[in-house]
């Protein structure tokens, strides 16, 4: 088992549990109207009501496409090397002092 089906099967099981163990009524007021409801049909019913909530986000998160066409063209300066910037990356000891750094220690 992969370790989203564990994580799963581990919070269904601590919902479970916390559904069974709060088994009263609640009293709820909803503008003008008052009912009684179980723990556990109230919490249920929110559960299940972030499920859908989370699932319609994602679904709609998933379901946008993002423009593909129109990015070859872009002229991005990363794609132009110059020599000094090799100069910079490249790995080779410098063998002697530049003019700017004899300068700065003069």
């Amino acid at each position: 088992m992969g370790f989203k089906t564990l994580l799963i099967i581990l919070i269904s099981v601590l919902v479970t549990v916390l559904l069974m163990q709060n088994g009263g009524t609640v009293p709820i007021k909803v503008v003008f109207v008052g009912f009684t409801i179980s723990k556990i049909g109230l919490m249920g019913a929110m559960l299940l009501l972030g499920f859908v909530a989370g699932w319609l986000v994602c679904k709609q998160a998933t379901s946008i496409e993002t423009p593909k066409s129109g990015y070859q063209n872009i002229p991005l300066e990363i794609n132009n090397s110059y020599d000094a910037d090799q100069e910079y990356i490249s790995m080779e000891p410098k063998k002697g002092l530049s003019d700017e750094d004899r300068e700065y220690i003069n």
